[in-house]
């Protein structure tokens, strides 16, 4: 079975747990193709994740693959309401 959902970061610049899902899994992320900018990912624990310190995903890059707690995913924004898209293959 597919899982995909989305995480939207409804404030530029604060960044958004992905999930509270605590399972390790593999996971396709890329940066929504309709964004108006890029989206910016890590771990939280070492400080919020922003432009300035977090993995740069652009509307022109591919899927990136990642084995990680969802959990332990944060997720933030060039712009208001821009998403990450995530999916994974569940046994």
């Amino acid at each position: 079975m597919i899982k995909s959902f989305q995480v939207t970061v409804t404030t530029a610049g604060t960044a958004v747990q992905a999930s509270a899902d605590t399972a390790r899994r593999v996971y396709w992320l890329r940066c929504n193709p309709a964004n108006t900018g890029n989206v910016f990912i890590g771990n939280d624990t070492a400080g919020d994740v922003a432009s300035t310190n977090g993995l740069t995903l652009a509307k022109a890059d591919p899927p990136i693959q990642v084995e990680l707690r969802l959990n332990d995913l944060y997720v933030d924004a060039a712009n208001n309401g821009d998403k990450l898209d995530v999916m994974c293959v569940l046994d």
